[in-house]
This record gives structure tokens, sequence and C-alpha cells, in this order.
């Protein structure tokens, strides 16, 4: 019935559409608390990737050293398929519907 109507009658389908009292504004959720303005979302997402990073910097040497050898280990096979960067930027050009890079 709901599609019917929202594929015969353009008045009801305009008002399901533009509904009163929907926010479309974009909100980030901190501390269970919604922001309502987008300084207020920007700000929780600065808190949140400056903390982010600051206990990052709290790792100690070992630690830093088996993350990276974790991440080198799965890139390692990836990096040794490819034969350099001249051919990665032939192939690049290539692609269609995507702008090769600036020579």
């Amino acid at each position: 019935m709901w599609k019917l109507m929202m594929n015969q009658d353009i008045n009801k389908k305009s008002a399901w559409i533009n509904k009163k009292g929907i926010c479309l504004t974009p909100s980030v959720i901190e501390n269970e608390v919604v922001t309502c303005a987008r300084q207020e979302g920007v700000g929780s997402l600065f808190r949140y990737w400056s903390d982010f990073w600051k206990e990052q910097g709290k790792w100690d040497e070992e630690t830093l050293g088996n993350r990276v050898n974790e991440i080198t280990d799965v890139l390692r096979p990836h990096l040794q398929q490819h034969s350099g960067l001249a051919l990665f930027r032939k192939r690049l050009r290539l692609i269609y519907g995507c702008p090769g890079p600036d020579d």
C-alpha cells in the first residue's frame, strides 16, 4: 500500500520526503551526547583523533617495533609483486574514468 502511494501520489511522496522536524545535519555521538551543530561535530572528531594519536605515542620501542614488523609482513608480498614506479604509473594511465597523474 505504501509503495503504491509513493508511486502514484506526488503529494504523498513529497510529504514523506520532506517530513517536518527531521534534522539532516551530520552529527557525531561523543560520550552518549549527540552533537547538534557542525562545529560541535568537528570538535568531537578533532578530540577523538587527537586522543587517538596521543595514545599511539605511548608505545615503547618494543611495541612499536612489533607493530612495524606486523605491517611489513602483511605488505611485503604485495610490494614484491610490483616492478616499480614506472610500471605503476603506466598502468595507472590505463584506468578509464580516473584522471592520470600530472607529468
